[in-house]
């Protein structure tokens, strides 16, 4: 089966179960593993949420409705790139909630990177902060902290050109 290289997440979300339900559908089901990191992501089988624990399994929940699901993807790679990321990422403090939504840190990537189409979006804690990362997929990347929704880095993807001229507002 050919594989699309970089499933984009449609431009509506609504109607998502927010990271904290999917946090909390996924705590009791890690057992004695914290919870590392969760993304949004567009597979095959529609909308999932990607929950990482830190002792390299990974969750799957239909975003809409919440319900474990196996995994959607058998792409090695990219299990092997999760075990990989999970050894290196802080774990989400249980007592951490993103007082910006989702919705919210997709909408201040893509002003931050106006006509580009978002991959993923990844909520993760770096260096004790909690942080949406939103994924391109021109490999392009905007860091939102998920508190305040200042935006603490910016990734320019493979296909843009070192001039800035066309960014001029």
């Amino acid at each position: 089966a050919a594989k699309i290289e970089a499933e984009t997440l449609p431009a509506v979300t609504t109607g998502l179960k927010t990271v904290e339900e999917i946090r909390a559908i996924a705590e009791p089901l890690a057992g004695r593993a914290k919870i590392l990191n969760i993304e949004l992501e567009n597979e095959d089988a529609g909308l999932i949420y990607k929950v990482k624990l830190s002792d390299g399994k990974v969750l799957f929940f239909n975003a809409k409705t919440g319900a474990q699901i196996t995994d959607p993807s058998d792409d090695d790679e990219d299990v092997a790139e999760d075990k990989a990321k999970a050894e290196e990422t802080d774990e989400i403090p249980d007592k951490f909630v993103a007082k910006i939504t989702l919705a919210e840190a997709r909408s201040i990537a893509e002003a931050r990177r106006p006509g580009k189409a978002v991959k993923k979006i990844e909520l993760e804690m770096e260096e004790g902060v909690g942080v949406y990362s939103v994924r391109f997929t021109d490999s392009g990347r905007v860091d939102v902290n998920a508190t305040t929704g200042a935006i603490m880095r910016v990734e320019a993807g493979d296909e843009e050109d070192s001039g800035d001229d066309e960014d001029d507002d």
